[in-house]
Parts: structure tokens; C-alpha cells; sequence
């Protein structure tokens, strides 16, 4: 993974405004471009959906939220999670990073789930990726 695309992706975990705003979309479409690819409306819709229900909840963007730990246990919540990654699916929103990272990252939330793992996502977001500089 290139540096501006962990880059882009540790913004798109901690964003701290409207998951469905201007410029949340704006970083999303950076995403794209960044592959010589534009954004299908679909697509976009599918990403903050994601956004939204899954990363703001696993990395909560909030400072003062940093050391909350994320209940990999709650059944739920993973079902939801699957059956939104099915809609990103469908909506064609695989970009080649996204191969990998799917994989890695459902692996990792099923072992997770089935410790019953608590974990403080935000804090090791922002131990181990680059913070942006615009916010």
C-alpha cells in the first residue's frame, strides 16, 4: 500500500465530521482518483453507509473516545457489518487495495469476534497510521 493511500485510509477511519458530507466524499473520491478511477454514485453511498455504521463505531473519531474498547462479541453488530460489505460489494467498489484489506480485515474482526475481543481501535489507528494534515 502506497504511503498517500494509508494515508487517505487513516482519514477515512478517524474522520471527525458528516460521514455523508461534501468533503467526506471528497476523500473518498481522492481514494479513487489516486487508480486513474472515478466514483460510481453507488458506490459512494455504499462507502459512507460503511463509514458510518461500522468505522465510526469500531474507531471513534472523538479524542477524548480513544482508549473506548469495541466489542468484537456483539453478534449484531457483525451480521451488519457483512451484510453492508455485501452491499459495498454489489456497488462494484473494489479497488485493488481493497482486495487485500477486505480480506485482512475480515479475518482479523472474525478472530476478534470469536475471542469476544474488546479492543480501543482509535488508539491503534493512531499509533501505527499517519495522521493527515488537513484535520
Amino acid at each position: 500500500l502506497t504511503h498517500k493511500f494509508v494515508e487517505n485510509l487513516c482519514a477515512f477511519f478517524l474522520y471527525p465530521g458528516d460521514r455523508n458530507s461534501a468533503e467526506y466524499r471528497r476523500l473518498l473520491n481522492e481514494r479513487w482518483a489516486m487508480n486513474k478511477l472515478k466514483m460510481n454514485p453507488a458506490t459512494q453511498q455504499a462507502m459512507v453507509r460503511l463509514a458510518d455504521g461500522f468505522y465510526r463505531r469500531l474507531y471513534p473519531p472523538e479524542p477524548e473516545k480513544e482508549n473506548t474498547p469495541f466489542d468484537f462479541g456483539d453478534h449484531e453488530f457483525m451480521r451488519e457489518y457483512m451484510r453492508e460489505a455485501v452491499k459495498l460489494f454489489r456497488a462494484k467498489a473494489a479497488l485493488p487495495e481493497h482486495v487485500f484489506l477486505v480480506r485482512a480485515e475480515t479475518g482479523l474482526h472474525q478472530t476478534l469476534h470469536c475471542l469476544r475481543a474488546r479492543v480501543a481501535g482509535s488508539k491503534i489507528v493512531r499509533k501505527f497510521l499517519p495522521p493527515r494534515k488537513d484535520f
